[in-house]
């Protein structure tokens, strides 16, 4: 009983693929081969953890990427604001 949804989902993958491959061979006939197709699709097809020990790297890459130079230089440049900059917000509205 617990191996049917994995079943259920390998037969709908199956009926994925097809489909795939179908509509790529009538939309474009210069498409690539099915075996390519399927390969392509089966990299999606892993486990949570195969997932996450290929996504921390790329992630960890994509962060590492982001700093620049001077993207601090904005922050940098605001002056203290004032001390009582938001109080309006909690006093009552009578009191205006």
């Amino acid at each position: 009983m617990l191996c049917r949804p994995e079943a259920v989902n390998q037969n709908e993958r199956h009926k994925t693929r097809q489909m795939i491959a179908d509509l790529m061979t009538a939309l474009l006939p210069q498409s690539p081969p099915m075996d390519i197709i399927t390969a392509r699709i089966e990299m999606l097809d892993v486990s949570y953890q195969e997932e996450q020990n290929l996504r921390n790297p790329v992630s960890k890459k994509i962060l590492d990427e982001l700093p620049y130079p001077c993207m601090t230089d904005r922050y940098e440049e605001i002056l203290q604001a004032h001390p009582k900059i938001f109080d309006w917000i909690f006093s009552d509205v009578e009191e205006s």
